[in-house]
Order: structure tokens, then C-alpha cells, then sequence
């Protein structure tokens, strides 16, 4: 992702420097899912091929569409007015479909390429009497009895996420970083009394001394 960053001409400032912190976790997640799963239902067939082919059937919609609205997220920060946010958002939202690309290939490939005396006490036996427990398995219970509640709980909060959007007002000028009494802020505030919208514009001016 960082190489497309360079090699498409953008420069590596504040913001773009972040794009790896935010790929790298996220680039992980889709990698655990498949190894959690594999370790639930490996001993049960003590297959690798059939294991990791059940894996990725369970698993691929749910990965691909995770991935998808997270780089959807990312992606719509294209659509604000500031450069920098904008090339993070993009390639943000390209690093983490190329990381969902390579884990769906890579990890099932490393898998199949593992001795079988590497797996022998890998896994979780789980005999089929069992059922799931924890608070997962109680969390899955109440939303089931609770579906309405909790979609309208999510309209509202989504109303109220809409409201607080509308009511922010971006102001990226860097001269507010200063203190108030600061010569940069001084000089800032008398520009624009003089010549309104200065901060976006670049004033040149040169001095030709007048001949006689």
C-alpha cells in the first residue's frame, strides 16, 4: 500500500504515515478467524484439505463483507474537501482489501503446507453433545428475543450520529496551532483584515526599486 503511495506521486506527510498503523491491525483480524476456525474443527476430520475448504465456506461472505463496509468507511473520506485525509482514506481502503485478498489466499496455502506431526495435537476436540457457552452464547440468545429493540435503538443512534455530523465545521488552518499572542497568529489575523481568505492563497511580493 505504501508502495502504490509512492509510486502514484503522493508524499508521505502526517496522515499517510498513519496508513500502515490502521492496515496492520486490521489486516490481522481476517487471518485469526481462519486459524480460530480451523482450530474448532480440525480434530473432527484430522483433514487439512477438508478442514480449511469447510473454514473458508463458513467463513468467506461473512470476511468479504467486513471488509467490504470497513473499506467503504475508509473510502468515504474521500469525499472531504481536506488533500491529506483524502489519501489516507483511499489507501486505507486499498490496503485493506489487498490484505483480505492475500489471507484468503495466503493463510489456507501456509496451512496445507504444514507437516502433519506439526498438527497431530492441534485443535479442540468438541464432542457433539456440547453446546456453546459463554457470553457469547448469552449475548446470541438476547438479541434473538430482543431483534426489535435492538434495531431501534441502532435507528436512533444512527438519527443521532447523522445530527452530530451535520454539526461539524472543519477548520484545518494550521496557524491555530500557535498561541493567541504568537507573532505567526498576529500576523494571520492582519492578513486577513487587509485581504480576506489568506490563509488559502500564496502572496508574493516584490519589491523593484522605482528609477529616476
Amino acid at each position: 500500500t505504501m508502495a502504490l503511495l509512492v509510486i502514484t506521486g503522493n508524499t508521505i506527510h502526517i496522515m499517510s504515515s498513519m496508513i500502515p498503523i490502521f492496515i496492520m491491525p486490521i489486516a490481522v483480524l481476517d487471518a485469526v478467524h481462519i486459524i480460530s476456525d480451523f482450530f474448532d474443527r480440525y480434530q473432527k476430520t484430522r483433514d487439512r484439505q477438508k478442514t480449511i475448504e469447510s473454514v473458508m465456506q463458513h467463513l468467506f461472505k461473512p470476511m468479504l463483507f467486513t471488509s467490504l463496509t470497513t473499506t467503504a468507511g475508509f473510502a468515504s473520506l474521500a469525499l472531504t474537501p481536506i488533500p491529506p485525509v483524502r489519501v489516507f482514506g483511499i489507501f486505507v481502503a486499498v490496503g485493506v482489501m489487498l490484505a483480505w485478498f492475500w489471507t484468503i489466499v495466503f493463510i489456507p496455502a501456509y496451512i496445507m503446507r504444514l507437516s502433519e506431526d506439526k498438527l497431530a495435537n492441534f485443535g479442540r476436540k468438541l464432542d457433539e453433545e456440547d453446546e456453546p457457552r459463554g457470553i457469547l452464547a448469552k449475548l446470541g440468545h438476547f438479541t434473538h428475543r430482543r431483534s426489535k429493540l435492538i434495531v431501534m435503538i441502532t435507528l436512533m443512534t444512527v438519527g443521532l450520529a447523522a445530527f452530530g455530523i451535520s454539526k461539524i465545521r472543519i477548520n484545518d488552518n494550521p496557524t491555530r496551532w500557535f498561541e493567541s499572542d504568537h507573532p505567526i497568529r498576529i500576523a494571520d489575523r492582519v492578513l486577513n483584515e487587509h485581504f480576506g481568505g489568506t490563509y488559502n492563497a500564496y502572496l508574493s511580493f516584490r519589491y523593484t526599486p522605482a528609477a529616476y
